[in-house]
């Protein structure tokens, strides 16, 4: 499994000489190497989850899983140890809890951002997620379509929730006097002005 921080540049001695070879600037590292990859923990006590998870997360060209934990202690250590970008947790890690790893993490790598992803029903799990410290609460069935992008907003210092949880918890604004439901953006708008 690789690491998830970049590999030092060291300097090497030359194959023909005993001379040191220094390293190459920072500048010729960064045109050299692509773009870095966002790297990704996974907390989860499932193996078959996490195997999957691993491949479908480093099947995209910008993340890269560069750890994995079964339980909450093993999470919080792998966290300290590879100091990844975002952490995905599930709530239930054996007899142990997410809710209380994702605090723990709150607290020592603070940091670093943190998405639930669970089976555990969303209307009930997501607002004690979000008062933990995580950024953004998903359903294991929704990840095959929507966990990369759920990734990155998350990464952009957003929060992810599913559209209907989000609609519940921030109520969009209602539109204006005299504007359709149509024009302020709702479906199924009739033109006429809204009493």
């Amino acid at each position: 499994m690789p690491s998830c921080g970049s590999p030092p540049v060291r300097a090497r001695i030359s194959a023909n000489a005993n001379r040191i070879v220094s390293p190459p600037s920072d500048q010729a590292v960064r045109n050299l190497t692509p773009q870095r990859k966002a790297t990704v923990l996974l907390v989860q006590d499932h193996p078959l989850v996490r195997q999957n998870l691993v491949r479908f997360i480093n099947l995209e060209a910008d993340l890269m899983v560069c750890g994995e934990a079964s339980s909450s202690r093993e999470g919080a250590a792998a966290a300290a140890r590879l100091k990844p970008d975002l952490a995905i947790i599930g709530l239930a890690l054996g007899n142990e809890s997410g809710l209380w790893l994702i605090g723990l993490l709150r607290d020592t790598v603070p940091d670093m951002p943190v998405l639930v992803l669970s089976m555990h029903e969303e209307d009930l799990f997501a607002l004690p997620a979000l008062k933990a410290g995580a950024r953004g609460f998903m359903m294991l069935q929704d990840a095959a379509e929507e966990l990369p992008s759920a990734i990155r907003d998350v990464l952009a210092g957003g929060i992810y929730l599913s559209s209907p949880l989000r609609q519940r918890f921030w109520k969009e604004p209602r539109p204006k006097r005299g504007v359709s439901a149509g024009q302020a953006g709702g479906q199924g708008g009739t033109g006429r002005p809204v009493a």
